[in-house]
Formats: C-alpha cells, structure tokens, sequence
C-alpha cells in the first residue's frame, strides 16, 4: 500500500513539473507581435560611413563595414607641388569599428540623430614618425630645403584620420 501511495505521488509530481516547465517556456518566448526590432539589431536607417547598417546584427555590419572600407587606406601628405603617399599598413593603420557601431546601437528608433556616423581611424605615431622622417630627408635634400616638425606633423595626420 505504502508503494502504491508513493508511486500515485510520483506520477502527480512529475507531471506537476512537465505543467511547470511547459508554462514556463511558453511564458518566457519571445514575442514579436508589434513589429518591434530584434534585440542585438541596428534600427533601420542607421549609416555609418555612407553604408546603411539598419537591420544588422553587430557582427554582419561589422562584415559589411570591412568589406567596403578596408583595402587601399593611405595617407597623402602634400608639401609644396609633391605628394607623399603613405601606406595605412605601413603605420600600423586600423579601422575602429567599434567606437562608431557602439554610438550606433545606441540611437533609438525615434531619435532625430540618425547623420552619418563617422569611423575612427587610428595608427601607429612611432611608425607614423618614422615615415615622416624618410620624407622629411627627401624634402630638405631638394632645393626648396623644407624642413618639417615631425612631432606636429604626426600629430596633424593622427587628427585628420
């Protein structure tokens, strides 16, 4: 008798926990019923440097932002009539795409600050001045002997990218 007792309990315990984890799942699935954006996704109409990322995850605008902007990047300096090019990679040249993602997760559907957000880019200034000094010792062999600050300069560049 005490086994058919404990047995009855059991069977009603168990189902009472189906019941509970049935309720439970259903009650904690996502609904998407008023057209909401995806959580984790950028509002629609969302631009970061010309490229609409509206509808993206992070991890796909990210994608699309490298594919269309990473490639040749470089640096031109003029100096009189001559053009200096300076290669991204050459002064350890990255495209921050976080900062400009993080700012654009942030604008909400209804917000009036949907401009085009702007890509940080960064570099290397050791590198950076290491180059300016090869042009710098091209510049002031020549006859016009211009002769540049390095620290300025590379700190003009770093400000401009």
């Amino acid at each position: 008798m005490r086994e058919k007792v404990f047995s009855k309990l059991k069977s009603v315990f168990l189902v009472l926990i189906i019941f509970i984890m049935v309720f439970s799942t259903v009650s904690c699935g996502k609904r998407n019923d008023d057209n909401t954006e995806e959580v984790g996704k950028f509002q629609s109409g969302i631009v970061v440097e010309g490229i609409d990322i509206g509808g993206l995850t992070i991890a796909e605008a990210t994608e699309k932002l490298s594919l269309q902007l990473d490639g040749e990047n470089e640096v031109i300096l003029k100096i009189n009539e001559n053009e200096w090019i300076i290669k991204f990679e050459e002064i350890g040249g990255v495209i921050d795409y976080e900062k400009a993602l993080n700012k654009a997760m942030k604008i909400s559907d209804n917000s009036e600050n949907n401009s085009d957000i702007k890509i940080t880019y960064l570099c290397d200034r050791e590198l950076l001045k290491s180059k300016l000094s090869e042009i710098n010792e091209k510049t002031s062999a020549a006859d016009d002997k211009f002769v540049m600050d390095i620290d300025k300069t590379a700190d003009k560049v770093i400000d401009c990218l």
